[in-house]
């Protein structure tokens, strides 16, 4: 958030001095933006704009199609599983691509999907190329990097303020998103590093030992929980 100018009270003899602070703040507010808070200040050094968390940030709205979806942990399987805690979604755009495999034939504009990373085939020739270890993604004689399945996280509230973090068990919130669903997220670049937040809000219904409310896995409805 960007902090409010404050309005002057009624009343108020307003001095030269100090309507000119209000103008410089103003001027330098409508010629900001940001995504992590930003605080302007006023004092004998002059105009001071500081961010509220972290530096060197830039954020904007993505699409995202979800490709791996939450599940509960099911001590009955054969081997028992933990279940599924996290999201991890594909940006909008980026193609339905096969896992790479050694062995298989590749031609010119093939997508292949290789530790969570999307690449597209670059090696033109009319009988493409057989995979091996040699010529396997990142190999850019033969492949080209598109996009990567991301995982992402979520803004909580601390005392501090925003916080954004990916260690949630998004099991702990409603709604679920499904395969194939399509979400807006923020894209956060922080430090030259890109991460990204699920850009809607989610209701948090405690932890699996105490919550009164949980989503039933089958049918995706939410549920009262009854000791």
């Amino acid at each position: 958030m960007i902090e409010r100018v404050p309005e002057l009270p009624l009343g108020t003899n307003v001095t030269p001095m100090v309507l000119n602070k209000l103008i410089r703040k103003i001027n330098i507010l409508s010629n900001m933006s940001g995504s992590n808070g930003i605080r302007i200040t006023d004092s004998n050094d002059g105009i001071k704009i500081i961010g509220q968390k972290g530096t060197n940030t830039s954020s904007r709205i993505v699409w995202g199609t979800v490709v791996t979806t939450l599940a509960y942990a099911d001590p009955a399987a054969d081997p028992p599983n933990d279940g599924i805690a996290n999201y991890s979604v594909r940006l909008l755009g980026v193609g339905t691509a096969e896992d790479w495999t050694a062995g298989l034939t590749y031609h010119f504009g093939a997508s292949v999907i290789l530790d969570n990373i999307e690449y597209n085939c670059i090696y033109n020739n009319p009988a493409g190329h057989v995979a091996n270890v040699l010529n396997k993604p990142p190999n850019t004689s033969f492949w080209e990097q598109l996009q990567q399945v991301v995982p992402v996280g979520i803004a909580t509230e601390s005392e501090s303020g925003a916080d954004y973090t990916t260690a949630v068990d998004f099991r702990d919130y409603a709604p679920w998103f499904q395969t194939t669903d399509i979400i807006p997220m923020i894209q956060k670049e922080r430090n030259s590093v890109l991460e990204y937040w699920i850009f809607q809000t989610l209701s948090y219904l405690g932890s699996s030992v105490n919550a009164s409310m949980r989503i039933r896995e089958t049918t995706g409805r939410l549920m009262a929980v009854y000791a």
